[in-house]
């Protein structure tokens, strides 16, 4: 899966809805896992702060 170098964190995602946006669309994806090159990235996720490695 390509990544921006040096990105802290990424996520792979399956698709979950598209929508046109005049001459775009629009794709929602569902998270499936969460990497990061740090053990201990912070995260907001299901309304609770968090560390990546431990959701």
């Amino acid at each position: 899966m390509p990544k921006i170098n040096g990105s802290v964190a990424w996520m792979e995602c399956k698709p979950w809805k598209e929508f046109e946006a005049g001459d775009h669309v629009l794709f929602i994806g569902e998270i499936q896992e969460l990497h990061s090159e740090y053990l201990k990235a912070l995260t907001f996720i299901k309304g609770k702060w968090g560390l990546l490695n431990n959701l």
